[in-house]
């Protein structure tokens, strides 16, 4: 097992462990998925990428952070969500990946709109948004399937 396996294996190990004994509330605070979704990422990357490799360090220091969540100040928590941000930032810039939900996000956006102009047209606002928000969800929930499936999701 390389040493960039072995890393991801034992941070993974231990946000699984933080996964199990935390409560929902402070999985959520202390954003577990989205550490998990980056150690995944960075150990892919960290071969041809020299930043990735200082993140590893990084994230290895924020995984640590959990354990002591329940005792934390506001000023630690800020400071985690902080760190964890910066790293991601990296892998969303130089990688090309982009955040959870984006494009079902903006597939609502959009749709909403073209439901507002819609329903103008059609003389029944309500009515048009409703069909509007319905394609964009199909939409959204397709290009996110689509780049899910290509990897550019992080």
């Amino acid at each position: 097992m390389s040493s960039i396996e072995q890393w991801k294996h034992t941070t993974l190990e231990a946000l699984l462990g933080y996964h199990q004994t935390l409560d929902a509330k402070t999985r959520k605070r202390c954003r577990l998925d989205l550490m998990q979704r980056a150690v995944m990422r960075v150990a892919e990357f960290s071969e041809h990428c020299s930043e990735c490799q200082r993140l590893q360090r990084e994230l290895t220091d924020i995984a640590a952070f959990p354990s002591r969540t329940d005792r934390a100040a506001k000023s630690e928590m800020k400071t985690h969500r902080k760190k964890l941000r910066d790293s991601t930032e990296h892998l969303h810039k130089a990688h090309k990946l982009l955040p959870q939900g984006t494009y079902f996000g903006l597939g609502i956006i959009l749709g909403t709109a073209i439901g507002i102009s819609l329903g103008i047209l059609m003389q029944s606002i309500g009515t048009g948004i409703a069909i509007g928000t319905g394609m964009g969800v199909a939409i959204g929930s397709g290009l996110e399937a689509r780049a899910k499936r290509e990897g550019r999701i992080l």
